[in-house]
């Protein structure tokens, strides 16, 4: 037995060789393989932009064209006081002053121009532009106003008298009855027509008048409401005979109609304006296209109004307003 103990020692430290290279052959990949394996999962780093030369000045490419805004096609620009100054001199526009003499808020409508509140005392003034200079876009224009209205935020609602398809910014003539400040500018031989109807009924009285000039101005400061016949009376105004008895005789359909008995009521209370829709032209007002523009005034000074819907902090009541006369100056 003691002459075995050096061979076994040595068979065991052969062995225990051989492990230890398996093991470290496990151990240790074989070269190359990480470097593959790597290979495979790295990211290529961003490929660098080859800067200019120190000293170069970098390059700018130039739009060929505008810079337009997102979502329109046109060019957006400012209108400035003299852009709008130069507009009106190469086109025709006329001017005008509407002004809620009444002593209650009115909804003033004009077409062309839309619709706005009036409180007692207030002006709207609009320019209205025939950048054509051939009239068409004055041809059956009117100014009137509205009563008893009540809008929302987004302007919609309806009014009593005057509603113009229940919206605040009219784009539509009003129903009736409502008084009618009518008016065709810039016409042949650049005369301005202007006249106040009552075809359509009555509402509110009225003043048009020239602003500057020695043209005539209309008035119809009576008080129609108070007066106003049994048939035809209508909360808030006095109505057309055509928009109650829709006939012939009222409504004029034909063409060959006259005078009647509630034509003659308006014409006797409102001698310058028009009754019926044959009335005669020459209640039609002629002034100089160019002029200093119009001023159309609801309930004008020395004008009386009755109203049976007016709202007090005692409720609504029918009363009777007498604008006074201006004093003189």
């Amino acid at each position: 037995m003691p002459e075995a103990t050096p061979m076994r020692s040595a068979r065991l430290r052969h062995a225990t060789r051989s492990h230890d290279a398996r093991d470290h052959a496990c151990a240790a990949p074989r070269r190359g393989a990480t470097s593959r394996r790597r290979r495979r999962h790295h990211t290529r780093p961003p490929r660098r932009t080859r800067r200019p030369p120190r000293g170069d000045p970098p390059v700018i490419r130039a739009r060929t064209e505008p810079r337009r805004p997102r979502g329109h096609g046109l060019r957006l620009f400012t209108l400035t006081p003299f852009l709008l100054a130069l507009l009106l001199t190469l086109s025709h526009a006329a001017r005008f002053e509407i002004v809620n003499g009444c002593p209650f808020t009115v909804w003033a409508a004009a077409i062309p121009g839309g619709g706005l509140q009036l409180d007692q005392g207030q002006t709207w003034v609009i320019d209205v532009i025939d950048v054509n200079n051939n009239g068409t876009s004055f041809t059956g224009s009117r100014i009137w106003a509205r009563t008893g209205c009540s809008f929302d935020g987004s302007g919609h609602g309806r009014c009593q008298t005057g509603d113009c398809g229940g919206v605040l910014d009219c784009k539509a003539y009003g129903s009736p009855p409502n008084t009618l400040a009518e008016f065709a500018v810039n016409q042949f031989n650049n005369i301005d027509y202007f006249d106040v109807s009552l075809v359509d009924g009555f509402n509110v009285p009225m003043e048009f008048s020239p602003i500057t000039g020695n043209c005539s101005a209309i008035r119809c400061s009576a008080d129609i409401n108070g007066r106003c016949p049994a048939e035809l009376w209508t909360p808030g105004g006095c109505n057309n005979p055509c928009t109650v008895f829709k006939t012939d005789e009222y409504c004029c359909n034909s063409g060959s109609c006259g005078p009647t008995t509630y034509s003659k009521f308006f014409k006797s209370n409102c001698p310058d304006a028009y009754s019926h829709p044959k009335d005669d032209a020459t209640w039609t007002f002629t002034c100089p296209s160019g002029g200093g523009g119009y001023k159309v005034i609801f309930c004008p000074s020395g004008s009386s109004l009755s109203a049976d819907d007016y709202p007090t902090r005692f409720g609504r009541i029918a009363v009777r307003f007498v604008i006074p006369k201006a004093p003189r100056t």
